[in-house]
């Protein structure tokens, strides 16, 4: 079954399914070969939990995969990408005036700010399309994992070049706000390729 992802099974018709482990995948048919149960996978299993299908009629039905072999294949989607880089950067923009916290005037904080918004948003789409999330209960929870990560990175390296507290606390409430925003609505707005 190696490379038939998606495919229909030659025996029994069922789509292929596969479980990735690091960088390797296996496929199997799960009615032939598993007696009409899906395999579970470290990744996509632990994020669903007891979301997770139990059956080849409940994954088809949830809409993961499509009928007939054909897979549904989530992928990154850049006009909402696009979007959230723009009004994030905003919301950034307008978050730190509203607390009276002067960011540097020069011209490169605009680029680098924006810059910074493309990457972070890209990044949570690229972990949405990796881990298969389509609805917004499981965007706001990958989203609020990675924004823990991001605020334990950049905290630590704040903290060592002795960042005032003030604007730490700034960027950390900002970057909460903005994981939200991203998991609400990469999980909502999403792009499949049938």
């Amino acid at each position: 079954m190696h490379g038939r992802h998606g495919d229909p099974c030659p025996v029994c018709a069922a789509p292929v399914q596969r479980v990735v482990y690091v960088e390797s995948e296996m496929n199997y048919c799960p009615r032939c070969q598993t007696d009409g149960k899906v395999l579970h996978d470290r990744a996509y299993s632990k994020l669903l939990r007891s979301d997770w299908p139990k059956t080849i009629e409940e994954l088809v039905a949830s809409g993961v995969s499509g009928t007939g072999g054909t897979a549904v294949t989530l992928q990154i989607n850049m006009s909402a990408v696009c979007l959230l880089s723009v009004l994030t950067f905003l919301i950034h923009e307008v978050w730190h005036a509203a607390l009276g916290i002067e960011l540097d005037s020069q011209g490169w904080h605009s680029a680098l700010g924006l810059g910074s918004s493309v990457v972070v948003c890209l990044g949570v789409a690229w972990l949405f399309k990796l881990y298969r999330v389509h609805a917004v209960a499981d965007g706001l929870r990958l989203s609020l994992i990675t924004w823990c990560i991001v605020a334990s990175v950049v905290g630590m390296h704040q903290a060592y070049v002795g960042t005032d507290v003030k604007l730490m606390v700034a960027g950390g409430a900002f970057e909460f706000a903005r994981h939200l925003l991203l998991g609400i609505v990469l999980g909502a707005w999403r792009k499949y390729e049938w």
